[in-house]
Parts: C-alpha cells; structure tokens; sequence
C-alpha cells in the first residue's frame, strides 16, 4: 500500500499539495509549473538540472542596478 511505501512526512507533504492545488484546473497547473528551465528545453530532451537554478520571478530594482553595475565593471575585461 501507499502508507507502506511512503513515511509519514512523505505523506504529509502530499496531502498539504492535494489541499493547496485542489481547486486549480490542468491548464492553470499546466501554466504555473512549467516556468524558464521548461521553456528553455527543446522539446523531448531533458532538462538541464544546472536550470534548476534559474529563477521565473522577475528582478528586483536592487537586483538590476548591481547587475547593471557589474556589467560596466567588467565590460572590457578579458576572461579568456
């Protein structure tokens, strides 16, 4: 049986995803599970675990100005 199979944490954390996406339909999970890392794949081929690390939320303000800030730093460097 499942309650052989998994602990009681394991279960757990089922129920509480059943309970929080109970009312969503198969398009919205469809649509919220399948962020950058899924949109970066060609179709059929595995998912590199590396975009595992990349993120679908958007930059903070913070976030662009040091990005931005790093880029004039090191725009003419040579990394070769």
């Amino acid at each position: 049986t499942t309650a052989d199979m998994f602990g009681e944490i394991e279960l757990g954390v089922v129920d509480s995803v059943i309970q929080k996406f109970a009312n969503w339909n198969a398009i919205g999970l469809s649509e919220r599970s399948h962020g950058v890392a899924w949109r970066l794949t060609e179709e059929g081929k595995r998912i590199p675990y590396e975009y595992s690390l990349y993120s679908d939320e958007p930059l903070t303000e913070d976030e662009t100005a040091r990005a931005q800030e790093l880029a004039l730093k090191y725009r003419d460097s040579n990394f070769e």
